[in-house]
């Protein structure tokens, strides 16, 4: 038996805030690129400083996963050929791309052509990105990991951070009335489905089995972090739906979460989604073991 413990911590860490940050990107890149409006444009480019950040504590937080960062340059050692180096090798990609994005967006008000351009650049990076985590986990060898669930989980986890993050990234900002509105629809619908994904991801984990254990048993309390994810991922859907909902109904044509609100919901929605992350972690399980 063993227990969720600080040792994936960094990992956790690491696709989260990668997952986050290629969510608010893509979301609100798609914004930019269909905006006539450029003085807004602008702005919210400028404050994609907050997304680079989130990206670069990530990385960092992985590197303490080798047991020091200066080991950090050995994953570089397979390029091309492992999924580990080509993640953190487009990983470095992403991040320059985005910081060489927003250097535009502070300092080149004029370069809209050149902005564009790395915008999708960006964009597709951040896709690439996602694209190599996920086959990253996907291993013939370790049954627990190797399903459509785990990509599922990655890609939902990008729009529930996402929607948030970019919400967070607007506030006090005069923006079209439907761009918060698609926001929390989008993040609404994939909290859902995410609390959906995990229970088919441990119905998994019960079925993936050794002669003497399943995947999930190898976890001390397992049910009571399934317990805790599920009841504060529903308590957080309920409340995001009633307020989505109540807005609707309302005279207000935008559906913004007021941000004392929405910090609490940033807060248990990344909460849970690190019990749910480190569960994924700890149910390891290779063929033959």
């Amino acid at each position: 038996m063993i227990n969720i413990n600080t040792h994936d911590l960094p990992l956790v860490i690491y696709t989260l805030l990668q997952q986050i940050s290629i969510g608010c990107f893509i979301l609100l890149g798609i914004f930019i690129l269909f905006s006539k409006d450029r003085m807004l444009s602008t702005t919210i480019s400028k404050r994609f400083f907050f997304i680079i950040a989130l990206m670069l504590i990530g990385l960092i937080a992985s590197t303490f996963h080798l047991g020091t960062p200066l080991r950090g340059i050995n994953a570089f050692n397979r390029l091309g050929k492992a999924w580990l180096s080509n993640e953190v090798f487009i990983t470095g990609l992403f991040i320059g791309s985005a910081g060489i994005f927003w250097l535009i967006a502070m300092f080149s008000y004029y370069s809209s052509g050149l902005r564009r351009l790395f915008l999708i650049l960006t964009m597709f990076l951040g896709l690439a990105l996602l694209g190599s985590m996920s086959m990253l986990y996907m291993i013939e060898t370790v049954p627990s990991w190797d399903s459509w669930y785990t990509p599922a989980s990655f890609i939902l986890s990008c729009l529930i951070g996402g929607s948030l993050f970019g919400q967070l990234m607007l506030l006090r900002l005069k923006t079209p009335a439907y761009l918060p509105n698609i926001l929390n629809f989008i993040g609404i619908i994939a909290l859902f489905l995410s609390v959906i994904t995990f229970l088919l991801q441990v119905n998994l984990w019960q079925i993936t089995e050794s002669a003497i254990t399943n995947a999930l048993m190898q976890v001390n309390d397992y049910k009571m972090y399934i317990h805790v994810y599920l009841s504060i991922s529903s308590m957080i859907f309920i409340v995001w739906l009633g307020i989505y909902m109540c807005a609707s109904n309302s005279n207000s044509n935008s559906i913004k979460i007021k941000p004392t609100m929405l910090f609490i919901i940033i807060v248990l929605v990344f909460t849970a989604q690190v019990i749910s992350r480190a569960l994924f972690y700890a149910v390891h399980m290779s063929v033959g073991l």
